[in-house]
């Protein structure tokens, strides 16, 4: 545009027939050279004029009819005096216009006047002024002046001046940044924990795309959702910390009871243990009265064997002489203190009967009772060492009767009545010492019985034990577990609390 303006305005200004030719050509059908500077400056859309070399205004466009209210007619001619009075940038002062001062100064008018600026292009050099001021309507304007020269070979001809409107421009540019800065702070804010805060903009941003309008509303929008986001955060972290908060307590009272659990079977393990002790001791004690038993029925049995052999004797000396009367007589009497033993004898089986029987039963409640369990057994013990006492004074005294029958023998015809007495009396004692022996062995096998139940209740006792032991390893290590949880809640809730703590800061 600027190399088509040159030639137009070059050729207006010189009059020369080529350049006015060619120029008035690229516009549309031919014309006078004038007419052709006038109809490029009219399709310019923004004010334009042309000052010759000499100051005298040569071109007037339409635009810049409008826009200075001077018309053309009036314009052209007019010296620079002239023209200066009646083009003024601002209403409070009249100065050469931007074309005026390149004419005075073709190179040099940027350094005549800081507000000018020289720029430099592919098509020469132009001047800039930018300069602001208020309409007829009070209005502030943003007005951008450009001074084009033209010249013929080296010799200035013109210069064009172009006059731009660029209020508009400008207050989109400042609209802009109030919008930005609007933008900017509203977010600045929001991440400093006003989340109340939104961006409002004035008349002013009025002038902007509705594109940079919609970034506000977006930004507002984001914001809305943002609180709403941080609003449901919070309500999240403090469900999650009240959560944490109720999980750790339980932990914590988890850990409690386990402590009291372990704690609790230890004790039942060290009751078990001693329980076990017991068991064994009683186990052991009844293996001991089994054995008094044996050696009680073994004893009976001799008994037994000795008074039929005692039987033969006397049977043997029935006819023996009277004078075995007295000795027949101590026999008697050692017969009747064996009687009276032996009944003691049958007495103690008879109890140690109903021992056996109490211990059978206490054998069954081991597990609950073994205190119970362990005084019968020492009962029976104490009855079992008390029968073997009266065993031995039996065999002391059928050895005295037996060495009486031998001093008797010779009398055998003499004591013959007293020792069919005596005989009697002998049948009685090997009935009695048959149920002796009887009782005794229905004792042993009793105590037979309680014994392989008592080892067989501490081998389940043992069991147990061992079984405990294992349930209060477990509960140890469950303990250890639940104190690792207690430890990952109290993290969790220490967490919680910072979130929490991040929250508030958003929102404050």
């Amino acid at each position: 545009m600027v190399s088509q303006l040159t030639t137009l305005v070059l050729g207006a200004v010189t009059g020369d027939a080529d350049e006015s030719s060619s120029s008035a050509s690229m516009l549309g059908e031919g014309g006078t050279d004038m007419d052709a500077g006038s109809v490029l400056l009219d399709a310019l859309p923004m004010p334009a004029f042309v000052i010759s070399a000499t100051g005298v205004a040569t071109g007037w466009n339409e635009a810049a009819e409008r826009a200075f209210g001077i018309p053309k007619e009036k314009i052209i001619g007019a010296s620079e005096e002239d023209a200066t009075s009646m083009v003024s940038y601002d209403d409070d002062r009249a100065e050469k216009t931007l074309a005026h001062k390149v004419v005075d100064a073709p190179d040099t008018a940027h350094e005549n006047d800081p507000s000018v600026e020289r720029v430099r292009g592919p098509s020469g050099q132009f001047f800039v002024d930018e300069r602001s001021l208020e309409n007829a309507d009070g209005e502030r304007m943003y007005i951008s002046f450009r001074a084009l020269p033209i010249y013929d070979g080296d010799e200035l001809v013109a210069v064009v001046e172009l006059v731009e409107d660029k209020t508009e421009a400008q207050r989109q540019q400042e609209a802009t940044h109030t919008l930005v800065n609007e933008v900017t702070s509203t977010l600045e804010q929001i991440g400093e924990g006003n989340l109340d805060a939104r961006a409002e903009l004035g008349s002013e941003t009025e002038v902007l795309e509705d594109e940079l309008l919609n970034i506000v509303a977006e930004v507002n929008r984001t914001g809305d959702r943002f609180e709403s986001l941080v609003d449901e955060v919070e309500s999240h972290a403090t469900d999650v910390s009240n959560t944490i908060t109720t999980a750790n307590d339980a932990a914590s009272q988890i850990d409690s009871r386990v402590t009291e659990q372990r704690k609790a079977l230890e004790a039942v393990r060290d009751d078990l243990a001693s329980f076990s002790a017991a068991m064994e001791e009683v186990a052991a004690s009844s293996t001991e009265v089994e054995s008094a038993a044996d050696r009680a029925r073994d004893n009976i049995g001799s008994s037994l064997d000795w008074t039929v052999d005692t039987r033969k004797v006397t049977d043997e000396v029935k006819e023996r002489s009277d004078d075995l009367l007295e000795s027949v007589k101590r026999l008697e009497d050692d017969m009747e203190e064996i009687g009276d033993v032996v009944g003691l004898i049958s007495e103690i089986a008879d109890r140690t009967n109903i021992l056996a029987l109490n211990a059978n039963i206490e054998a069954a409640r081991a597990g609950e009772a073994g205190e119970g369990f362990a005084v019968v057994a020492e009962e029976v013990k104490s009855l079992a060492n008390e029968t073997q006492s009266h065993t031995e004074q039996i065999t002391e005294r059928i050895d005295r009767i037996q060495s009486r029958a031998d001093e008797t023998v010779t009398l055998v015809e003499e004591t013959h009545k007293d020792v069919g007495r005596a005989d009697d009396a002998i049948d009685k004692t090997v009935s009695s010492l048959q149920e002796a022996s009887d009782a005794v062995e229905e004792a042993a096998d009793g105590v037979s019985e309680l014994s392989r139940a008592s080892d067989d209740q501490a081998e389940s006792v043992e069991g147990v034990v061992s079984a405990v032991e294992d349930v209060s390893d477990d509960a140890a290590e469950i303990e250890e577990s639940v104190d690792d949880i207690v430890s990952v809640t109290q993290t969790q809730r220490d967490s919680a609390g910072e979130l929490g703590t991040m929250i508030d800061g958003l929102s404050k």
